[in-house]
Formats: C-alpha cells, structure tokens, sequence
C-alpha cells in the first residue's frame, strides 16, 4: 500500500484539480475543481497499476465524463 505524504497529497490534489479545470474548460470553479479532486484522490487506489499507467489527465477526464461536464 502507497502512503503519501501530506505534502504529495497536496500536489497531487493541486494537480488533479488543475487538470479538472483545464479539461472542463473552466465550466467549474476552482473549489469545485478542489473538492472534487480531494474526494476522488480519497477513493482512488494509488498502487493500481491503470492508474499508474495512465496518469492524472486521464482520470480528470474520466471524472468529468461521469459528472457530466
């Protein structure tokens, strides 16, 4: 099992919610960008290897295509 630091947790949340935004066309609010990136990083499993893989971009779009934006 992966565990982060609160400082990789941080970036990989600032991270996450940059790439909402940039993938949403700015149709979402930087806090939305923000509360959506801490409660998907809260269920994603970091030692997926899909995930690991596919990186961050990929499931910003991935978590747009399921909120509908």
């Amino acid at each position: 099992m992966t565990t982060l630091t609160e400082q990789d947790a941080n970036l990989l949340t600032e991270q996450l919610s940059e790439a909402l935004l940039r993938f949403s066309d700015s149709k979402i609010s930087k806090q939305e960008a923000l509360n959506i990136a801490n409660v998907a990083l809260r269920n994603v499993d970091l030692n997926d290897p899909v995930f690991a893989h596919k990186g961050l971009n990929w499931y910003a779009k991935e978590i747009l295509k399921k909120v509908d934006i």
